[in-house]
């Protein structure tokens, strides 16, 4: 096998450096690219479920456990491929450093086995596994120095893993957690919706809601009325209201009975509105109004 020149040599060895500083800078634009499909990816998958997302109740024991297990897998994801990345840009670098200096060395004329020598040895730590008896060892790429017990692709297959089961839980919980109101009840019969709303006062939280909730709609019913004016009191009567409240607080549906014309400006008017957290999700309301006043129960 023919011996290269010091001139090829050198040559080479910079085509080597060369592609390390080339790797380095294009994990910058990979890791650049990668944060914005998962910003994009989040973001879309945010508008599309944001509905069912409402429907999730964090508080079930099942839901919680999952989710816990998704946000600590996810921790431990980005935590490793982060690792990873720092792993690789510091090996490349590193690789990149040592070829320089042993150009900078053959340049100034040192003996050529020596310097080579260093450089297989500087550079064996870098690699998956001691290539030193090898013909052009310090040519080598494969970057895989072992940090905290595990190598550069160790972090980056494991991650990959971790992120996968962060997946896996995180959506096993919204599945676990989705409880959307059946048919027959909140959202299109107000029966049923009142008759949650009448469960809901007996307990000794919910009567309590009861009056911070009726306090506060009280507080707005005269702008309510203002903004639903113009009507004598014959044609305001008299209805009732269930209301679902949020976990946060907000008004998410609104059923009148009977469906006057000032019933139906009320429910579009108070629909959305922020009250008090109630003490659980998707908390069920009611309030009966009359021409001569409100009264409240939950």
């Amino acid at each position: 096998m023919p011996v290269p020149s010091d001139d090829k040599l050198i040559e080479l060895l910079l085509a080597a450096r060369d592609e390390h500083v080339r790797r380095l800078h294009a994990v910058n634009r990979q890791v650049a690219l990668l944060v914005l499909v998962v910003s994009v990816a989040l973001f879309i998958g945010a508008v599309i479920g944001i509905d069912a997302l409402a429907e999730v109740d964090p508080t079930l024991d099942a839901t919680a456990r999952l989710l816990a297990i998704g946000k600590w897998a996810f921790i431990a994801s980005a935590a490793l491929i982060a690792l990873a990345l720092i792993h690789h840009t510091g090996d490349r670098g590193a690789a990149a450093s040592h070829i320089e200096a042993t150009v900078a060395r053959l340049i100034a004329g040192e003996e050529r086995a020596l310097v080579l020598a260093d450089l297989g040895k500087a550079m064996t730590p870098l690699l998956h596994h001691s290539r030193a008896s090898r013909p052009g060892a310090y040519l080598a790429t494969d970057l895989n120095r072992r940090w905290l017990g595990l190598s550069l692709y160790e972090k980056a297959f494991l991650g990959c893993v971790l992120l996968l089961i962060a997946s896996l839980a995180i959506g096993l919980g919204m599945i676990a957690g989705y409880a959307p109101e059946p048919a027959e009840d909140a959202d299109a019969n107000f029966d049923a919706a009142l008759d949650r709303a009448k469960e809901n006062v007996k307990t000794p939280n919910g009567a309590q809601y009861d009056q911070v909730f009726g306090k506060a709609f009280a507080e707005r019913l005269q702008g309510t009325i203002a903004r639903c004016g113009g009507l004598g009191p014959d044609e305001m009567g008299a209805f009732d209201i269930v209301a679902r409240v949020g976990h946060n607080g907000k008004i998410e549906k609104v059923l009148v009975d009977p469906s006057t014309k000032f019933a139906e400006c009320v429910r579009r008017t108070i629909a959305g509105d922020e009250y008090p957290t109630p003490p659980e999700p998707r908390y069920w309301v009611n309030v009966h109004m009359s021409f001569h006043g409100v009264g409240g129960r939950c």
